[in-house]
């Protein structure tokens, strides 16, 4: 991961660089000696974390708290401070941590290395949901809703403002949900809107028939064709073409 020093004092500067070098999982640790600067180099760079003294020339470390969360950076922003009134302020600004100084350089790891704890927990979270969003889909049908695995579907085709939905095991669901809804739904999963009619899924494609303009399906034994828009054989990428 990598950590963003801010302090407009070198050799406090410096000195934390040398603490924080040799922790686990720290990949880069980069400087910057003013809040500008800082905010510069957490939209170019991107780190992780941000270790911040208050205790800076021009913008403070509040009025670059209140930037960040202006524009929206995903950051873990620890601060150092030597006033304990400003912790109030600290809460306010959804900071991470607020270290009183002086304090000792465990206190400091120990917050840097919850920090990495807790940016490690929300990606895998993150993760978590991805790949649940990714395998499985609900979709309202007539008898009430069906939960099912992505690629176990193979094709949807529209029938009027409902839609039905064609499985590899053969099986049919009619959805109450129109094809253009479908589409949003499966948007960026693999799927492709071939016709005004038909999604199929990207992995089921066996080839593309340029000729006749047709997209043919391989669901188990059978071999299915559909038509295929001009404008979509220019926009899709199969593996296979005729």
């Amino acid at each position: 991961m990598k950590l963003l020093l801010v302090d407009d004092n070198t050799e406090s500067m410096n000195r934390l660089e040398n603490l924080l070098k040799g922790v686990k999982g720290i990949s880069s640790i980069l400087q910057s000696d003013t809040a500008e600067k800082a905010l510069y180099t957490l939209l170019d760079k991107k780190p992780d974390m941000l270790l911040c003294s208050d205790n800076l020339s021009g913008k403070s470390a509040f009025d670059l708290a209140y930037l960040i969360e202006r524009e929206n950076i995903k950051v873990c922003f620890i601060m150092l401070s030597g006033n304990q009134a400003k912790a109030i302020d600290a809460i306010r600004t959804k900071i991470f941590d607020f270290i009183l100084t002086p304090c000792s350089d465990v206190k400091i790891v120990e917050s840097i290395k919850r920090a990495m704890d807790e940016l490690k927990q929300k990606r895998l979270d993150n993760n978590k949901n991805e790949n649940s969003n990714v395998s499985k889909l609900r979709l309202t049908t007539a008898n009430g809703y069906v939960l099912f695995h992505i690629n176990s579907l193979a094709y949807c085709k529209a029938d009027g403002s409902y839609t039905h939905l064609f499985f590899n095991d053969g099986r049919v669901e009619y959805s109450s949900y129109y094809l253009g809804k479908i589409e949003k739904l499966l948007n960026n999963k693999g799927f492709y809107r071939i016709n005004r009619s038909v999604i199929v899924n990207g992995d089921m494609i066996e080839k593309i028939d340029k000729r006749q303009a047709q997209c043919v399906l391989r669901i188990g034994d059978e071999l299915v064709a559909f038509k295929i828009s001009k404008s979509q054989l220019k926009n899709m990428e199969v593996e296979y073409t005729g």
